[in-house]
């Protein structure tokens, strides 16, 4: 690094640790090793750049149509952007042959991964997105013919070489069918995942888990699958690889290795949203293609929250729908598509009186997309083509209300908590019921809580009666001196005074309102 013009030496004000990282073997099969500096302390007082990165996913979305790809890597990556010498020795480090400091842009600066694109998106401009598509130092050529791919190919190198970038040529690949690039499979038949390598130890587990987890889009209900690996990440839980942990792996596994590739994204065609709904998570599947013949283009699942949990089987359901329609936003928002559902929340949703402020935020929320609806029953697990290859399960209950889960006494245990209890201060029927299924939530709910306070002996020993305890209003004459009429009146019992007093007697002038009061203890 010294004698390529990457580093010199120097005596800095400053200085950070440096730190040794293994780096992915050579073909001969050598391991190599990277030197990188720990800026954590500086990255704390640096302002951040916010020169966005390009979504991968909108990257590989862009890919459909083109049989021939060439992908290239830029040699040493942020080496190549020099440093303002103002800023040299804030970035400067030690070892045991001196201090130094960088002359180019290292890894590790919070803003080196913005300046990079920048740089990119600068040199590409008028052909990114069209001819060619960057992430950061990884630059992928595509096309549909061959002249057509060698003419892109040759306008990237050209802007290359104007503005003196350098290419690793070993790590670059041209004119395939089939490439490796941003931890896809590209080919112009689809693209898929990578191949999974097996977990052995809590550092290979984690990995794993970062690994299946960006590649989520072809895991169908990949939020239910991995808790058993999860539970292997936790502080004080020692690494023991079993049988419930082995069968997550290859849940997960399967779908990235053997399973259908994902095809490209066709704007020009009808997309259509499969949804569904268990009992503890929702599930979507994208596709697009004739009905019977659908291919995936991508696969979304979540876990439902604590909260989410005591929806009912229809809320779910609705749910899910919302759900999937705001996780494929760039694919629906403005253009019409089909929503396949094995339930009818959209009806039912219209039908229900005074409905909640959630059911109106979630029916709002729906009116911004231009869709229509096809009823299926079944799970996704049933419909035909595609959909039948996709391992997930969801609910087949037919029921519009999920099964009475609670006894009697486990009712009344909530209720009693819900109202007669500090906490719920026995409220109104109204209040209690609105704060109470915010948490639970079984039929008939509402009547319950309704009879539990009409029984409730403290709310009717106290409940005021609404009588008529006074004579009419009627014209009164008023005196025409002070203190010729008097009203009074006897305040108490209230706490006992030093004095040993607990009432007050007080008379107030019928002219003046003058008003005086006089403790007794009587």
């Amino acid at each position: 690094m010294l004698c390529e013009g990457i580093i010199t030496h120097s005596i800095p004000p400053w200085n950070s640790p440096i730190l040794v990282v293994p780096k992915k073997a050579d073909a001969s099969g050598k391991q190599k090793w990277r030197m990188v500096v720990d800026y954590r302390n500086l990255n704390q007082v640096t302002i951040g750049d916010n020169f966005p990165l390009p979504l991968i996913a909108g990257i590989v979305d862009s890919l459909g149509s083109a049989k021939f790809f060439s992908t290239l890597d830029c040699a040493m990556g942020y080496y190549q952007i020099p440093l303002n010498p103002e800023d040299q020795p804030k970035i400067a480090f030690s070892t045991h042959k001196g201090n130094f400091h960088y002359l180019r842009m290292p890894m590790g600066l919070n803003g080196a991964p913005a300046t990079f694109q920048r740089l990119m998106n600068y040199i590409m401009s008028g052909i990114q997105g069209v001819r060619a598509l960057t992430y950061l130092d990884d630059i992928i050529v595509y096309g549909r013919t061959v002249q057509e791919h060698n003419d892109r190919l040759v306008e990237v190198f050209d802007r290359l070489r104007e503005h003196n970038l350098k290419l690793h040529v070993d790590k670059c690949e041209f004119f395939r069918g089939r490439v490796n690039y941003l931890g896809y499979v590209i080919s112009k038949e689809g693209f898929s995942g990578t191949e999974i390598p097996h977990s052995t130890n809590p550092e290979t587990g984690e990995g794993f888990l970062r690994l299946t987890g960006y590649h989520r889009r072809f895991i169908a209900n990949y939020s239910q699958i991995p808790k058993p690996l999860f539970h292997l990440t936790k502080k004080g839980v020692s690494y023991e690889w079993k049988e419930p942990q082995e069968a997550a792996f290859n849940k997960l596994k399967e779908p990235l290795t053997n399973a259908p590739l994902l095809q490209y994204p066709d704007f020009s065609k009808l997309f259509i949203l499969c949804t569904d709904a268990s009992a503890t998570a929702v599930g979507a599947i994208l596709i697009q293609g004739s009905i019977g013949n659908e291919k995936p283009v991508a696969y979304a699942s979540k876990a439902l929250t604590k909260s989410e949990l005591a929806y009912s089987v229809i809320e779910k359901e609705f749910y899910a729908i919302v759900w999937a329609c705001t996780h494929f936003l760039p694919y629906l928002y403005g253009r019409p598509f089909l929503i396949i559902t094995d339930r009818q929340p959209l009806s039912w949703i219209s039908s229900v009186k005074n409905p909640s402020t959630r059911l109106l935020r979630w029916r709002l929320r729906l009116e911004e997309f231009d869709y229509q609806v096809m009823y299926r029953k079944g799970t996704l697990n049933s419909g035909p083509g595609a959909l039948s290859r996709v391992q997930i399960t969801l609910t087949t209950d037919d029921n519009t209300e999920p099964p009475e889960a609670l006894s009697h006494e486990q009712k009344q245990a909530i209720l009693r908590g819900a109202h007669s209890t500090q906490l719920g201060a026995h409220r109104g029927m109204n209040r209690t019921y609105q704060k109470l299924k915010l948490y639970a939530n079984w039929p008939g709910m509402k009547k319950d809580v309704e009879e539990y306070i009409q029984k409730c002996e403290s709310c009717q020993k106290n409940k005021i009666t609404q009588v008529t305890t006074r004579l009419p209003l009627q014209l009164t004459t008023t005196p025409g001196v002070m203190m010729k009429k008097l009203n009074i009146d006897v305040v108490g019992p209230i706490n006992v005074s030093a004095k040993h007093n607990r009432y007050i007697l007080t008379m107030q002038d019928d002219l003046t309102k003058y008003l005086i009061a006089v403790p007794t203890q009587d």
